[in-house]
């Protein structure tokens, strides 16, 4: 039969092209062949060579029977034959296309920035390269397979293919982020178990470079050694927590330099890397108190530079005045918090950290700064870091949806935030009185020389009365920058017998406000004369893109012999102008 096939086939296809060929090249393009009426003689030109004495019934069954074997056949030879007929000449015609004359090496380098691009992407042809790329021709195919490095990223998208992927990356190092929430919606719904993965990853362990898991964490099979892992994040179940295996890896992972856990039980014996540089932990419960984490857990990282600890509740608070600090960690460079006053407390009093630590703290409603920073005049308490702010910002993030505010403590001398407080969904009624209340609060331990509060069109941070306070605890400011701030803010300013606010004021900066309102002049006024008690004159205001400023202002505050710098000078306008935005 196959002699027959391969006869007749090539034969037919062969004289239907020249047929074709020998037609006009219009007539060729405009005609459906598919169309056309063929007319065979349906009557089938044999019969079988069964037994007379059979039924004539039997007989038709019989060769009915082997036409169709003969007609299957038939298809299957002729579509086997026509669909590597046109393969084989789409191939020849890929060839001469442009993409096709490149080197091996440079599609390679192309495949190479498809997987970059993949990374963190949430585009699922992008995060699908490799299968992608293998699929468009058997050229592209042999050089996707023989590029380990295209098969290295295993996530949430191409988990189902994880073994696959793991055995052809080869030798090299896997990056593995898999959130098994996100798997099983992608693959309909069927449940993408942990156990299952880690069957087909756990022997590649000694490959690992990066695993980021989100999942069942209640397992064990992560004991064997890793030698070449740097970053691992573990994120339990919603509805559960987890136990943090205190002997993972063997308690041999030497590059391990991240390490972030989210919803777990954390023992203080737990093995903590002694090469970590970024440890973050989230909703989880430390069995100890904050001071006893820094001196088993904390003193076994001492390289560590980052360290975060949100939404993290400890087992036992030492209700005391800070001590004296016993744990080094001279490469912190920044500590992000977001816990109780007195955890926050506690585990700062119990750290040795550079005076350029940057400290973090997400406030919460019940968080109170007396609590966390008690005056005391002993064991080296502030923090160093604390003592050496002189610059607050209040700033609202534009860019947050929750309208959270941010204040930032900075070192005039270096630049440096030193500490922040980051007000998420900004009540006005609960959190302004306490911004309002930070020079008061941190007095005793900072002289602020540069103040800024910077609001946002559809959000005042605080009113007149809170900036009288803020203002009643910062004698020594220099300058201070106001934008989009009621204009009582300036009446505040006004220097009287009864509020002799910032007697040391030099510099002013009024950005986006409607100083129709109020009269500047009566502030440089209030500020010119009588220099006693160390008071000294408003020598420069600054005026950006405020409303309503009039040249008549302008003048009388040079007639006091005030630097004016005005962003609307020389428009050669008269009276009141609107200026633009112009940030």
């Amino acid at each position: 039969m196959e002699k027959i096939a391969t006869d007749a086939i090539p034969q037919l296809i062969q004289r239907l092209c020249e047929e074709i060929f020998q037609q006009s090249e219009a007539s060729a393009k405009l005609e459906d062949l598919r169309a056309q009426v063929i007319p065979f003689d349906y009557t089938p030109p044999f019969k079988s060579m069964g037994s007379s004495s059979r039924e004539a019934l039997e007989r038709m069954d019989e060769e009915l029977e082997v036409m169709m074997r003969a007609c299957d056949y038939a298809v299957h030879a002729m579509v086997t034959y026509t669909n590597n007929v046109l393969n084989s000449v789409k191939a020849r015609r890929n060839e001469h296309c442009p993409i096709y004359r490149l080197p091996s090496e440079i599609i390679t380098t192309i495949f190479h920035f498809a997987r970059q691009c993949s990374l963190g992407s949430d585009d699922g042809l992008l995060r699908s390269a490799p299968v992608s790329l293998s699929q468009v021709s058997k050229w592209w195919r042999n050089i996707a397979l023989s590029t380990p490095a295209l098969w290295t990223k295993i996530d949430s998208q191409n988990v189902i293919l994880a073994e696959l992927f793991a055995n052809r990356s080869k030798n090299e190092l896997l990056d593995i982020d898999v959130d098994l929430e996100v798997s099983s919606a992608t693959y309909d719904f069927n449940y993408i178990r942990a156990e299952d993965l880690l069957q087909f990853l756990t022997p590649h362990i000694d490959r690992w470079e990066s695993f980021v898991f989100c999942g069942d964490c209640e397992y064990g099979p992560l004991d064997s050694p890793a030698p070449n892992l740097q970053t691992l994040q573990l994120r339990a179940d919603w509805d559960s927590h987890a136990h943090y295996n205190i002997n993972i890896f063997s308690n041999h992972a030497p590059l391990l330099r991240t390490l972030k856990l989210a919803r777990f039980y954390i023992d203080l014996d737990a093995h903590l890397h002694a090469g970590l540089e970024s440890l973050h932990l989230c909703d989880s419960l430390i069995l100890g108190p904050p001071n006893k984490f820094a001196a088993m857990s904390l003193a076994a990282c001492p390289l560590l530079r980052e360290l975060v600890l949100h939404d993290v509740r400890f087992h036992g608070i030492l209700d005391s005045m800070p001590g004296n600090r016993s744990v080094p960690l001279h490469h912190l460079e920044v500590m992000r918090l977001k816990m109780d006053d007195r955890e926050i407390r506690s585990l700062i009093s119990s750290l040795q950290t550079p005076s350029s630590l940057r400290l973090c703290i997400t406030m919460q409603d019940s968080n109170d700064l007396r609590t966390m920073f008690p005056v005391s005049q002993t064991h080296q308490w502030p923090p160093s870091n604390i003592a050496a702010i002189d610059t607050l910002s209040i700033i609202a993030d534009s860019a947050d949806e929750a309208g959270g505010v941010h204040v930032v403590g900075e070192s005039l001398q270096n630049h440096m935030p030193l500490l922040e407080l980051h007000f998420p969904a900004f009540s006005a009624y609960r959190d302004a009185p306490r911004i309002a209340s930070i020079a008061a609060h941190l007095g005793p331990m900072i002289a602020l020389t540069i103040l800024s509060i910077h609001s946002t069109f559809d959000q005042v941070i605080m009113n007149a009365n809170m900036f009288n306070t803020l203002l009643l605890h910062s004698p020594a400011l220099t300058a201070i920058s106001l934008r989009n701030v009621p204009a009582g803010f300036v009446d505040t300013l006004v220097f009287t017998h009864t509020t002799p606010h910032c007697p040391l004021l030099q510099s002013l900066h009024l950005q986006e406000m409607d100083l129709g309102l109020v009269d500047v002049i009566l502030l440089a006024r209030s500020r010119r004369h009588h220099n006693t008690n160390g008071r000294r004159d408003l020598s420069r205001i600054t005026i950006s893109n405020c409303r309503r400023v009039k040249e008549a202002m302008i003048t009388g505050l040079r007639g006091l012999s005030v630097e004016v710098i005005w962003d609307d000078e020389g428009s050669g306008l008269v009276g009141e102008t609107v200026l633009s935005l112009n940030n």
